[in-house]
């Protein structure tokens, strides 16, 4: 009988989202050699939540500025040429910032990375006007408002002209969760009442209930001697009812975003220390995760390696 620790060691667990779904490589190549029609036949048949997590994809293939503008000028009413844009471009601009604390960042990579970030929300601004329909253009107005700091009031005016679109739409609910939270002027009351009322009455097998794997990420990592330790324990067992309901249930559906659901409920049951459950949500994974939100704990093919079932996993 071979040995399950070897057989994990030579398991190599997979980042790239376009290797995970068949959609994302699709549409991925016809971006690559520029055939903007076949790109967007791709998304066109996605729906909701899948087609923003095709479009965020997308928006990290790098040199598309260019492309995606042309597209735009002969069709200013494209809003998924315009989210791509907005999306790549938001991209680019955390990428100048850097992940460093802001004291160490240069007053030259702060022009940079505003001056991005402007030209995303203006692009956005002329898609809103074509498509105020299209979630995906509304779930990308709100990095930018985070990023450029507009405040509470239009970061929740943003989320909720998403809301009126589509109420259950888990990537802009993730930024939304992120917004919330204390590093970002909000507190941990606000995220509570937030994720209690998104995973409300959710059908068995929706990805939106790994909102409470998030908030129990976002708390372990960011609220140390903060005093929550109950609120943690409440918002614990409710992450572990979410799972039975979601990632664990027969009905979980395997869309475009699932691998970031899975991930993160893996990860949450490794800060628990609860390798059995870790385990299970590793055995939803099998070779693919998602690099958010193994990100909050540095690099993540390292973070993999040393967290939970997946410590000894090699990564590509």
């Amino acid at each position: 009988m071979l040995d399950r620790s070897a057989l994990i060691d030579r398991v190599v667990v997979v980042l790239d989202p376009r290797k995970a779904y068949p959609e994302a490589a699709a549409a991925d190549q016809a971006l690559a050699r520029r055939d903007w029609p076949a790109c967007r036949a791709v998304l066109d048949a996605a729906d909701g939540a899948a087609r923003t997590t095709l479009i965020q994809i997308l928006g990290e293939r790098p040199r598309i500025e260019p492309f995606l503008r042309e597209v735009l000028a002969a069709d200013p009413s494209d809003s998924a040429a315009a989210a791509v844009l907005a999306v790549h471009l938001t991209r680019v601009a955390w990428r100048i910032r850097s992940t460093y604390q802001a004291s160490l960042v240069t007053h030259r990579q702060f022009e940079g990375f505003r001056r991005r970030l402007v030209q995303a929300d203006q692009v956005l601004q002329a898609a809103i006007s074509y498509a105020p329909g299209d979630p995906a253009v509304w779930t990308a107005r709100l990095p930018v408002a985070r990023g450029l700091e507009l405040g509470a009031l239009e970061s929740a005016r943003r989320y909720a002209g998403l809301a009126a679109v589509d109420p259950h739409h888990l990537p802009g609910q993730l930024h939304r969760l992120v917004q919330l939270c204390p590093k970002w002027g909000g507190d941990w009351s606000q995220v509570d009442a937030f994720v209690n009322e998104a995973v409300r009455d959710l059908p068995d097998g929706a990805p939106n209930h790994a909102l409470l794997a998030e908030a129990y990420i976002e708390r372990a990592v960011g609220s140390v001697g903060d005093g929550h330790a109950d609120t943690t324990l409440d918002l614990q067992r409710a992450m572990y009812r979410a799972a039975e309901r979601s990632i664990f249930h027969p009905e979980f559906c395997r869309t475009p975003g699932w691998v970031r659901a899975a991930s993160s409920f893996a990860l949450a049951f490794s800060l628990t220390g609860d390798r059995a459950q870790a385990g299970r949500a590793w055995a939803v994974l099998g070779r693919y995760a998602s690099a958010q939100p193994w990100t909050y704990l540095g690099d993540p093919r390292l973070a993999i390696r040393r967290t939970g079932i997946g410590r000894t996993w090699r990564t590509r």
